[in-house]
């Protein structure tokens, strides 16, 4: 058994590319519009921060300066994930 060492935009990479290959393959084009456009829900800073692949701060961080709307159902945060990462790029794009 090998043992190797990543770093996590390493990791978040390679899985990206292993699912962009899978659904070439898997799916026609249309199906992955469609896919694409079907929001994903998020539950809590730390989903949000599993989806963003950041620590629970950050996730945190970004929720308070109201980068992306979310709404609360007690005490449970819900995202949705294209209005994060909407909310991201416009943050990335201010620099």
């Amino acid at each position: 058994m090998e043992l190797v060492v990543t770093t996590r935009e390493e990791l978040a990479a390679i899985v990206t590319n292993a699912v962009n290959t899978a659904l070439d393959k898997k799916v026609p084009n249309d199906a992955k519009q469609v896919e694409v456009a079907q929001s994903t829900l998020i539950y809590g800073i730390m989903g949000l921060a599993n989806f963003l692949g950041v620590s629970m701060t950050t996730a945190q961080k970004f929720k308070n300066e109201r980068l992306f709307p979310y709404i609360q159902r007690g005490r449970t945060l819900i995202f949705k994930s294209e209005e994060v990462l909407a909310g991201l790029s416009k943050k990335n794009s201010r620099f």
